[in-house]
């Protein structure tokens, strides 16, 4: 089985030592790249080819958010997750909004990390706990389905894809076929004009169309 390839961006060294020093022990990842700084992070992902990033944001917010949406833009199959301390509603929705397809705090542990990247590399979206809360506290307060031309059935795929289920995990609970699931999905990808599963929960979160993932889930 092919490794999950990581490329570590934190301009702290010590962090990225020791996060990298636990990825070596997970038999399916690998870290591939180190940088302490956007212009390193160009090089390094360039010659590394990584699956995933982990993109703190103490490069400071505006360099990460412009480091962010330029690796979307330019490798959109690249997946970033972003691991930081920084936890404000205005970063938080910035470095979302910028292509990002998780977001987690430090304070996690190691092995639910290892939980994220894995799931960031398959297509899912992950939030950390307080994270997931706290938007889904805004998404009560805000105005539900604003805009919404999601039919209702759709809804509830797009809140279990949300949630991180398969298409055949999807199936089995509504008891549909899995070609079904699978036309619904991209009906759901369509509009709302997403290029993937992960783009679509992303914008379905910001249009409070759904509830967010946890990151210990």
């Amino acid at each position: 089985m092919d490794k999950i390839r990581v490329a570590l961006v934190d301009d702290h060294a010590l962090i990225r030592q020791g996060v990298a020093l636990f990825l070596s022990r997970e038999p399916d990842v690998e870290v591939v790249g180190e940088a302490g700084d956007a212009a390193t992070a160009l090089r390094v992902i360039a010659r590394s080819q990584p699956d995933v990033v982990l993109m703190d944001v103490g490069l400071g917010s505006e360099t990460s958010l412009e480091l962010t949406r330029h690796l979307k833009t330019t490798r959109p199959g690249l997946r970033i997750l972003v691991v930081t301390a920084h936890s404000s509603d205005a970063i938080v929705g910035d470095m979302l909004g910028a292509g990002a397809d998780g977001y987690v705090l430090k304070d996690v542990a190691m092995d639910e990390l290892a939980r994220a990247i894995r799931a960031v590399a398959v297509g899912h979206f992950v939030l950390h706990p307080s994270v997931a809360r706290r938007w889904a506290t805004l998404s009560r307060q805000g105005p539900p389905r604003q805009g919404c031309n999601l039919t209702p059935r759709e809804l509830e795929i797009l809140q279990q894809m949300a949630e991180g289920a398969t298409s055949k995990e999807i199936a089995r609970h509504f008891g549909l076929s899995t070609k079904t699931v699978e036309n619904h999905r991209a009906h759901i990808l369509s509009k709302l004009e997403a290029r993937n599963a992960a783009e679509a929960v992303r914008r379905a979160i910001e249009r409070n169309l759904v509830r967010p993932r946890s990151a210990d889930r």
